[in-house]
């Protein structure tokens, strides 16, 4: 069933869109035809990231994250809706051992600890090109118990074979080396929780990840700076270089997105022209909605363009898949935590004409 809402923009979509303070939205209910399970066999309900390939078989191949597993769920996105595939093991008992880099040299998450447990992936992004997905875990305190978990400090890279199955899983360290500098040192292994009372200075938390080319964007939940949400850039091949040194540099410096009050990032998708669509939410639990942004990195200084409000009734929105774009319509998929199989949901976006890059 398609409802129609006409959603009021606060800003005029001025960047690639034609000049209107009003944009219409369409939802659609994709169908999930066999339950996405988590690693105890349950319905999952804890999905935190989706990402596609493009290019392996009739229809893309999507990995889904459900939050503090220790295994990646497949599937296929057709017309007919979202089919779970198999399921593979991000972490093993070598991982610990054998991932790039090293681990955090610093522990200030409030109930200490240094255990390897489930990945507590909260992104993943997709590169068609080199046939290869990213899964980030949380790089925070655990949230529940403020608990260091060292698989909590993990970026996956998961390479996939042209038939569309797993090939290698590699992990490292290294984005840690990318997150805990400069402004972001004092939030780096803090608790996600409110310091000296000011509900954005929240700890380090990655929420999103999007790859285009060689850059890795992650966008965090917390903290914000300065009030604006935070997406750190990253080398992708540098993360995953062999050996166990950590990064010295250089690095680009994060860039920082006006969402709104307390809001910041759930998650990202790149576009194939290297634009990003930000999902945004708060914080912690402010009482604030979740929207959609457009965001040019190559323009960090613009505002993102909000393109819709997100339906926060089945859940919170969490993951965000960008699914295509003409030059009337931009369309992406949302799926919501705390809502089994993520009850995904395609929006179709008027946008008008596009303009020249």
């Amino acid at each position: 069933m398609i409802t129609i809402s006409r959603i009021c923009l606060a800003l005029t979509l001025s960047l690639e869109f034609a000049s209107t303070s009003m944009a219409e939205v369409q939802t659609r209910k994709i169908p999930v035809l066999s339950q996405i399970l988590d690693d105890d066999g349950n319905p999952a309900e804890d999905i935190s990231g989706i990402a596609c390939l493009n290019g392996l078989g009739p229809s893309p191949i999507c990995l889904l994250i459900n939050d503090e597993d220790r295994e990646g769920q497949l599937a296929r996105f057709g017309s007919d809706g979202i089919s779970p595939t198999a399921r593979f093991k991000l972490l093993t008992k070598s991982t610990q051992a054998s991932a790039l880099g090293s681990p955090p040299g610093e522990n200030k998450c409030p109930a200490g600890g240094d255990s390897f447990d489930d990945l507590d992936g909260e992104a993943v992004a997709a590169d068609s090109a080199k046939k290869v997905f990213y899964v980030a875990a949380s790089h925070g305190c655990s949230r529940k118990k403020g608990k260091f978990r060292i698989s909590s400090f993990l970026l996956a890279r998961v390479a996939m074979t042209n038939s569309g199955d797993v090939a290698t899983v590699d992990t490292t360290y290294r984005l840690s080396d990318v997150l805990n500098r400069g402004d972001l040192v004092p939030f780096f292994t803090h608790a996600l929780k409110e310091q000296n009372g000011d509900s954005d200075a929240s700890g380090l938390n990655i929420e999103g990840i999007a790859v285009h080319g060689s850059r890795m964007y992650v966008g965090l939940r917390a903290p914000l700076i300065g009030g604006k949400a935070v997406i750190v850039v990253a080398n992708v091949e540098n993360l995953f270089k062999d050996g166990k040194e950590r990064l010295a540099g250089p690095f680009k410096e994060p860039m920082l997105v006006s969402l709104g009050s307390h809001a910041g990032i759930r998650d990202l998708a790149a576009l194939p022209d290297g634009r990003l669509l930000i999902l945004s939410g708060p914080t912690l639990d402010q009482a604030i909605g979740s929207q959609v942004f457009l965001f040019d990195p190559e323009k960090p200084e613009e505002i993102p363009n909000p393109v819709a409000a997100i339906d926060g009734s089945l859940g919170k929105p969490e993951a965000i898949l960008y699914i295509s774009q003409d030059k009337s319509n931009l369309k992406f998929l949302v799926l919501s935590d705390s809502s089994p199989n993520g009850s995904p949901v395609e929006y179709s976006v008027f946008i008008g004409p596009k303009a020249p890059r």
